[in-house]
């Protein structure tokens, strides 16, 4: 594309040195001939190095007095909203021709986002996961690492998807992601709102913030989209204020255009009522029967109705890394990546549910991270688990020993504390007797822990299997 004809998305702009523009980018790195440079963050040492490189034309926010030869500088406002506009232009807005759900909310945003994705793969239609640890569209599946990328990632990837016949996105929103832009103007058919705890506090510093940043994804919705949203969370009014789309509810406790009732849970499998109709699943927990609201209302406001969803329910057993059970001979270990205080409680509630002798739960907490809700996280321990072992889960660069030292500050009972996990996991299984439930708990489907910068390759189910095949459980 030509630049003068791609500039026209951000204003008009003259006496241009015009050339092919291959690409679009905010990253130094990246940078080649004829790329575009938004140059996000100013720094004249950035601009020159972008200017050898081969960029023809520059996009700031700072007055820039230097003229270089055939190389456009351009002025904004803002540099990350000019980001959009011209990604947006560059890849055709084949983005306008999907219908993109988004789901934002501390906990259950995979959950959702995968169940419409793998919901819509019975039904033979292509549509496209873009969430935590992963995009996939059409048999390919990219790393992912963050839970919503970049917003070039987006585009790129949306566009590829189109090409390929896929009309149908599902999205995870996170607040980090609302707060940098990376969705900015997305045209969102419809966002979902799942619930609202603590979590980010290291990013957004308190939960007002946080709360301010998950309410702006609602302010971007056009009147004819839709709003869906927990009629049970009780910050749902906030969220309603800001939303101007059509409102779809759903919830178990509150009147609501989904309603769940008659909860009952049998070992591996539940059974409920939504608006009257019976509801088999084996995905247990009050936690999952909200999810399977929530994707029954953005079934709806697709168009599509909910009888397929129902039947595919009936057979569908769990998503990668989010309450899956394995077996061994006389006891039950769960690996699940609750990682907030509201998502553990939730989780060893519904363990609870089910027949056990003793809850043992092998968990820690990330470095670098909301250190708050360390505490709180064994203040849950505490009251819901028998057993606590604590362990490593992605410490970074703070020292382990002090994040266990923060979790313990909760914590009104003994615990042991096993810093390699594999070990931790081990120490569960052989301290364990028959029909107690073995919670693994924090890294769900992760591959690797972050440890000092270096993400090194593990994975509590591979682990598992291992130790499993070691002493022959």
């Amino acid at each position: 594309m030509k630049i003068n004809i791609l500039l026209k998305s951000i204003g008009n702009y003259s006496n241009l040195a015009v050339h092919d523009v291959v690409d679009i980018t905010r990253k130094l790195e990246e940078v080649r001939l004829n790329s575009l440079y938004v140059l996000i963050k100013y720094s004249e040492e950035d601009l020159k190095t972008a200017i050898l490189k081969g960029a023809k034309t520059i996009i700031t926010e700072v007055e820039i007095k230097d003229k270089f030869d055939n190389v456009n500088i351009i002025l904004v406002d803002h540099c990350k909203i000019a980001y959009q506009k011209l990604l947006s232009k560059f890849y055709n807005n084949r983005i306008n021709k999907m219908k993109i759900i988004g789901v934002t909310g501390t906990n259950g945003k995979t959950t959702v986002t995968t169940l419409l994705h793998e919901f819509f793969g019975y039904k033979q239609l292509k549509s496209i996961f873009i969430g935590t640890g992963e995009i996939k569209y059409d048999n390919f599946i990219y790393d992912n690492k963050n839970t919503t990328p970049d917003i070039k990632e987006i585009y790129y990837h949306l566009n590829e998807a189109y090409k390929l016949g896929v009309r149908y996105c599902f999205m995870e929103v996170s607040s980090i992601s609302i707060e940098e832009l990376r969705v900015h103007n997305i045209p969102f058919h419809a966002v979902i709102l799942t619930n609202f705890s603590q979590d980010h506090l290291d990013y957004h510093l308190n939960l007002d913030n946080y709360l301010n940043a998950k309410c702006r994804l609602f302010s971007g919705l056009k009147k004819n989209k839709y709003l869906i949203i927990n009629r049970d969370e009780p910050k749902y009014k906030r969220f309603m204020e800001y939303g101007v789309g059509k409102i779809i509810t759903y919830g178990i406790d509150n009147p609501s255009d989904f309603k769940a009732s008659d909860i009952n849970y049998t070992y591996y499998k539940m059974d409920f009522k939504i608006n009257g109709e019976e509801i088999s699943s084996f995905l247990i927990g009050k936690f999952n029967v909200y999810n399977i609201l929530a994707v029954m209302a953005a079934i709806k406001s697709l168009g599509f109705k909910n009888t397929d969803f129902i039947n595919f329910l009936k057979y569908y057993h769990h998503v990668d890394g989010r309450l899956n059970f394995i077996p061994l001979k006389d006891k039950l270990v769960v690996i699940d990546y609750a990682h907030t205080p509201f998502a553990l409680e939730s989780l060893l509630k519904t363990l609870k549910l089910l027949n056990h002798h003793e809850i043992i739960s092998v968990i820690g907490c990330g470095g670098n991270r909301d250190k708050d809700k360390r505490s709180k996280i064994g203040h849950v321990l505490t009251n819901l688990s028998d057993k606590i072992i604590l362990t490593n889960d992605n410490p970074r660069f703070e020292d382990p020993n002090m994040i266990i030292d923060d979790i313990k500050k909760g914590i009104d009972k003994e615990v042991e504390v096993i810093l390699d996990r594999k070990k931790a996991i081990e120490y569960a299984i052989n301290n364990s007797t028959e029909n107690d439930i073995i919670a693994i708990i924090g890294k769900g489907k992760e591959k690797s822990q972050n440890i000092e910068g270096l993400l090194i390759p593990y994975s509590d189910y591979d682990t598992l299997i291992e130790i499993i095949e070691e002493h022959s459980c």
